[in-house]
């Protein structure tokens, strides 16, 4: 199969964060004030990772749309004291694999380290950390 280039990614990006764009704007507005407020909340809780990497994407439009979605629905609403919040900023930045090699069980799960603590995680849901920009971003 062959891998798309950075043409053919282009409109995927923007088109993903034109819905992303919607979704927030739809829930940033109307309705009871404190349920809209809580999905809007939690909409930009799971929006910010793409955001994130979004604003660090090398083509300028991707980038500005990344960084306008940041600073009008996502920054105002994200509540970066959740857990849940910060684990995904953690995954984002930290990826979810420990070792460089991987090792896979019988059903198909990656073997993330060696602690006991750490969950199964699905071969086709590893990820590697963050590069340095996105990283830069972050923190």
């Amino acid at each position: 199969k062959p891998s798309l280039g950075t043409a053919d990614l282009l409109p995927a990006k923007l088109c993903v964060l034109r819905l992303l764009r919607a979704h927030l704007v739809e829930h940033s507005e109307g309705g009871e004030p404190t349920a809209v407020a809580e999905q809007h909340q939690w909409l930009a809780g799971l929006a910010l990772p793409v955001v994130l990497v979004a604003c660090c994407d090398p083509h300028h439009q991707v980038a500005l749309s990344g960084e306008l979605l940041r600073k009008q629905f996502v920054e105002p609403a994200v509540n970066l004291e959740d857990s849940t919040v910060l684990a995904r900023v953690y995954d984002l930045a930290l990826g979810n694999t420990w070792e460089a090699d991987v090792a896979h069980d019988s059903e198909g799960f990656a073997k993330c380290g060696q602690s006991d603590r750490a969950p199964p995680v699905a071969v086709d849901r590893v990820r590697s950390p963050a590069p340095e920009s996105v990283l830069l971003k972050i923190f």
